[in-house]
C-alpha cells in the first residue's frame, strides 16, 4: 500500500530542549498520517497490555 508507506515515511523525529522525543507529521490535502497514528497507537496499547500495564499515550496535533 504505497499511501501507508508515504505516511511511514512522512513522520519525523524531534528531540525537545528537555530531551523529550516527539513525532510530528505534517497536515496536506490527503490528510495527518492518520493510518500512521493508528497503527502506532494499537502497537503502544498492546505492549501495554502484555505487560499487564495501563498503556498511556500522548498526542499533538500541529497544523
Amino acid at each position: 500500500d504505497r499511501e501507508l508507506v508515504a505516511q511511514l515515511h512522512s513522520i519525523k523525529r524531534r528531540v525537545m530542549p528537555s530531551g523529550n522525543v516527539t513525532f510530528e507529521a505534517e497536515r496536506t490535502n490527503r490528510g495527518h498520517a492518520d493510518r500512521f497514528w493508528a497503527i502506532v497507537l494499537a502497537c503502544q496499547k498492546e505492549r501495554g497490555q502484555a505487560r499487564g500495564a495501563e498503556a498511556e499515550v500522548g498526542v499533538r496535533v500541529i497544523g
